[in-house]
């Protein structure tokens, strides 16, 4: 079926279309189209207080207030336009105008402002007085005036000399710097320095990087130097330090939205001030709220209806204290992008990762794979990925390894891999401290829940400088006092599952604990130290609940009782494949071994199994009796070339096994020899043998009796003699491998002698261009007139050419004779070889005759009489 093409619309069908985007109805509103604006400002989809705006400004633009001229000025050309020609219009705009460009704009506006206007509006903001007096883009008789405008010491156009600004004491110079370089203590400036400092340019750079400055200093500097260094140390002041809360108040109604952006990340905002930005107009001050880490599952539920709005959704997705519910519903949209945040969420609950599973993009499938709450059937579907990155984590989450091979996947530096080995249940030492150390804030935070942290560890992390890292591992440890742990908020999973399992947390937050939508929090609740006696022991027979019994501090105490139970389900004849597949999980590899001799065991259960880090597992897993085909190409990847080995020796080895054991650069020879006796043996795994780097390989392919041809064409210029050797001994040879074997001089008597070669062959060995080209010189020469054919040079080059021919035509003799005795040589191929007189010749075309004479006379006799044909061996017409 034909895809659908899209129309475009028209502007006007644009602005009447209910579907059409706000920003694109914002554009199409304030453009300078007057029917399209008309029927863009009409159309319901926009917000009722912005279309009253615009509407005032089109019917009666006089009662348009400063700040609805402001928000216009910064709307499209006809804002800009109407803003322009108010008399209304504040300095502030007037100055943000002119620096984004549109001073001609200005000039040519409202009656009355001249450039004395614009001069002296600019005088109140230096970065517009700057603009006038250095941009090119300013008219000429704005920039001049502008430069001849006698600047305050309070607002003085930044100059790279000390010496520009006030003529300063020294000593008061020296002050104002030593306070400046200790970047410890505040910097607190007397009279005299401020002064020193608002004219003083390179003080200024200096104070722009005080990571202590005030930021009312701050905001200061960001206007006296737009775009400079005090506006990054002010944003990270506004995104981390607890300000005041008339800074925040005041910050949050800036009209710079990256400032209000920067604040609503603030820990410290308060509740009202963030609720307050979660309405803000702009998507990514709205997008930064749900960034802040105390952003409530109100505050977020909220966010999420911002549809359309991907930076909100994406934040809101990413958001671990966002509600189950929230979470699920962005999984059911349509945005990939919201899909991998929500993968990547801590709190994601199981079943929207299982819906995550199946997603098309193999980033969102291995974050899954990676996420501690991913239901253990969905790792183990994982494992299978056709992606390598998505099988080796979900590998890693459910395989055994030692320190050695974690470390060995810890040195990829992909945090999908450090969370997947974060999430095991039992680690080394050294791989911990190599997690707690790591850059992501997330894998810290998932190594704090880890139950074998130690205390040095848990105490770095607890005054980690992320707040999330911190309030993880506060969960787990089992020093903090109650208080402090009832206070953590409960929004974040990690922190639930943290608090479950820590002896140390109150009765009422367990009791609260014991509802939660996570499984893992109940039954860490059940099994928490702080709950009764024998809770352990009594979950014992319950299949589902041993993977977190296996968690438990205290599951060495019952864990000779759980394998011996275990091993006891696994040998009863009547055990299922759903408990076997939940057997397949134990720690015992006396279980794990017997789950894989049971009949009853499913293909899911021993494809985990393939990944088994026990060798012995695998080995017997190689030997079973049935084993799929899948299976054995999983077990072709195996790093034990035993068990490899013994997948081998299977007759029932799948072909598609073969090639991928074929198919590996650096499998060991032995096996491959192995292989290539194998009774069932393919073409195809033959032509992956082929291609092998080790010549000895190559040789027993090229002896192979299945050998087809194209492949012994392709081994017959194999560089190493020897292998094209093996294809000429090859019983199977075809006359197309010898006719690449023909080529190669030391081989040509040999092809011409072998009983596969064929017609063509023979022609081309017995034949000779040069010889040729001779022959036919010759035919013309013997077209000439007798005078001209016994001129002297004409016989001198006669008989320099037959002595040049004779002479190679001698060294192919043997070739010569040989072709002449081959039963398959053509009439042609006789003809050019018997080109040379010579006793050997003779002897060999007189051999043939006898071998036709007596073939017709065998003939004759048993078909009884036929005409006497002779066979014409009439050469060329001359030897040479």
């Amino acid at each position: 079926m034909p895809r659908e093409q899209t129309i475009p619309q028209t502007p006007i069908q644009e602005a009447l279309n209910e579907q059409t985007s706000e920003a694109r109805l914002f554009e199409l509103a304030c453009g300078m189209d007057a029917e399209v604006r008309r029927v863009a400002q009409g159309n319901s989809a926009l917000a009722a207080p912005f279309r009253k705006v615009l509407q005032l400004a089109e019917q009666s633009p006089t009662e348009l207030t400063p700040v609805q001229l402001d928000w216009l000025a910064g709307k499209g050309a006809f804002g800009r336009q109407v803003a322009a020609n108010h008399p209304a219009t504040t300095a502030a705009t007037l100055n943000r105008m002119m620096q984004e460009g549109y001073t001609r704009l200005l000039l040519a506006g409202a009656r009355g402002r001249s450039v004395a206007t614009l001069v002296a509006a600019a005088q109140t903001d230096l970065a517009a007085l700057h603009y006038l007096q250095t941009d090119r883009s300013v008219p000429l008789l704005l920039r001049t005036a502008a430069k001849r405008v006698s600047v305050l010491p309070s607002a003085a156009v930044p100059t790279d000399s000390a010496d520009a600004s006030l003529n300063t004491d020294a000593d008061l110079l020296a002050q104002v710097r030593a306070k400046l370089l200790d970047r410890h203590t505040p910097p607190v400036l007397t009279v005299e320095e401020a002064k020193l400092l608002t004219a003083n340019a390179r003080l200024q750079r200096l104070a722009a990087r005080h990571p202590l400055l005030s930021v009312p200093q701050l905001l200061w500097l960001d206007r006296t130097h737009p775009y400079g260094h005090a506006r990054e140390t002010l944003l990270r002041q506004l995104e981390r330090n607890a300000l005041e809360e008339d800074t925040f108040t005041e910050i949050a109604a800036d009209s710079d939205a990256e400032l209000r952006a920067a604040v609503a990340r603030n820990p410290a905002l308060p509740d009202l001030l963030r609720a307050q930005l979660r309405e803000d107009q702009d998507s990514w001050v709205r997008g930064a709220v749900a960034e802040n880490p105390n952003a409530t599952p109100e505050d977020l539920t909220r966010l999420a209806l911002d549809e359309g709005q991907a930076v909100v959704l994406e934040h809101v997705a990413r958001h671990p204290h966002t509600p189950d519910a929230v979470l699920l519903r962005l999984v059911q949209g349509a945005d990939p992008a919201v899909h991998l945040e929500v993968a990547r969420n801590p709190s994601t609950p199981p079943e929207a990762l299982a819906l995550l599973a199946s997603s098309h993009r193999y980033a969102t499938r291995e974050a899954v794979a990676a996420h501690p709450l991913t239901p253990p059937e969905t790792v183990v579907a994982l494992t299978a990925d056709p992606h390598d990155r998505v099988a080796l984590v979900a590998r890693l989450r459910v395989g055994h390894g030692n320190e050695d091979t974690l470390n060995e996947a810890l040195a990829t530096r992909r945090r999908n891999v450090k969370l997947a080995i974060s999430a095991r249940t039992k680690l080394p030492e050294g791989v911990l401290v190599r997690l707690s150390q790591d850059r992501s804030p997330q894998v810290r935070a998932q190594a704090g829940l880890h139950p074998d942290l130690t205390e040095l560890l848990r105490g770095r992390l607890l005054d980690d400088p992320d707040l999330s890292v911190a309030r993880v591992t506060l969960a787990t440890d089992t020093t903090a006092s109650p208080e402090m742990l009832d206070a953590l908020p409960r929004h974040d999973a990690r922190i639930r599952r943290g608090l479950s399992r820590n002896p140390a947390s109150p009765a009422d937050v367990l009791n609260s604990l014991s509802d939660d939508a996570l499984q893992e929090v109940r039954l860490s609740v059940v099994l928490n130290a702080a709950a009764p006696e024998g809770a352990i022991r009594r979950r014992l027979p319950e299949q589902p609940l041993r993977p977190v019994i296996r968690q438990h501090p205290l599951y060495e105490r019952v864990r000779d009782e759980l394998q011996q139970r275990e091993y006891e389900e696994a040998a009863a004849p009547t055990a299922s494949a759903e408990a076997l597949s939940v057997l397949a999980q134990s720690d015992s590899a006396k279980v794990r071994r017997q789950v894989v001799r049971h009949p009853n065991t499913d293909e899911a259960t021993l494809t985990l199994l393939t990944q088994d880090p026990s060798e012995e597992i695998r080995r017997t897993l190689a030997s079973r009796p049935e084993l799929p085909a899948r299976l054995q190409r999983l077990l072709c990847i195996d790093s034990s070339l035993v068990v490899r080995t013994l997948l081998v020796r299977r007759e029932d080895l799948d072909v598609q096994a073969m090639v991928d054991l074929a198919s590996r650069p650096n499998e060991e020879l032995s096996l491959l020899l192995s292989l290539t006796r194998h009774p069932q043996i393919t073409a195809e795994v033959l032509a992956r043998l082929a291609q092998h780097a080790d010549a000895d390989i190559r040789e027993v392919v090229a002896r192979h009796v299945r050998l087809p041809t194209t492949l012994q064409v392709r081994l017959a210029s194999d560089p190493q003699d020897r292998v094209a050797d093996a294809v000429f001994h090859n019983p199977s040879c075809t006359s197309e491998a010898l006719e690449v074997l023909a080529v190669q001089p030391r081989r040509r008597l040999q092809v011409a002698k072998h009983p596969a070669a064929s017609a063509s062959v023979l022609e081309r060995l017995a034949f000779d261009a040069r010889y040729a080209r001779f022959l036919r010189v010759r035919r013309v020469v013997s077209r000439l007139p007798a005078r001209a054919r016994e001129l002297p040079p004409l016989q001198r080059w006669h008989e320099w050419s037959a002595r040049q021919h004779s002479q190679r035509a001698f060294r192919d003799l043997n070739l010569l004779i040989a072709v002449i005795q081959h039963p398959a040589a053509t009439d042609q191929a006789v003809r050019w070889a018997m080109r040379l007189e010579h006793p050997g010749i003779r002897a060999a075309r007189q051999e043939r005759r006898l071998r036709q004479q007596e073939s017709m006379t065998n003939q004759t006799e048993s078909q009884g009489n036929l005409p006497d044909r002779s066979t014409s061996e009439n050469g060329t017409g001359e030897n040479v």
